[in-house]
């Protein structure tokens, strides 16, 4: 079985990133767990101050446990349906088991998707009987 995620500590003004790639760039010989993985992401700590050009998405949580895996920095993360079928950046990237880490990052939040090339929003599927947007 793969190991759990752990997350890297942020110091100061840090916010992680995600990159995203096909989950063939791994080598799932590595744990058999892996083999139907089809999404490999890895994660990596960044000052606000000097990064790299992202993307920031922000969506709806959504209902249930996570019932897909990722895989991220070569281990298993869970995550909801919503978000196999897309990407997005806050809810992996902040330790949400870290209240201290939690309460810091919402508080970088506005600068993060602010400095941020492209903001994308998912605000959940599409419904026939929804006017909304």
């Amino acid at each position: 079985m793969a190991s759990p995620f752990s997350y890297d500590p942020l110091r100061g003004a840090q916010f992680r990133l995600l990159r995203l790639g096909p989950a063939e760039s791994h080598d799932s010989s590595a744990s058999p767990d892996t083999e139907n993985v089809s999404i490999c992401c890895d994660i990596s700590n960044h000052d606000l101050d000097q990064h790299p050009e992202y993307t920031a998405l922000s969506y709806t949580w959504g209902t249930g446990e996570p019932s897909k895996a990722i895989l991220l920095n070569g281990t298993l993360f869970p995550v909801r349906d919503n978000l196999y079928q897309l990407w997005w950046i806050d809810a992996i990237c902040i330790n949400q088991d870290d209240i201290s880490e939690r309460s810091s990052q919402v508080a970088l939040m506005r600068r993060i998707y602010r400095q941020a090339s492209r903001i994308v929003i998912w605000l959940g599927p599409a419904a026939d009987d929804s006017d909304q947007a």
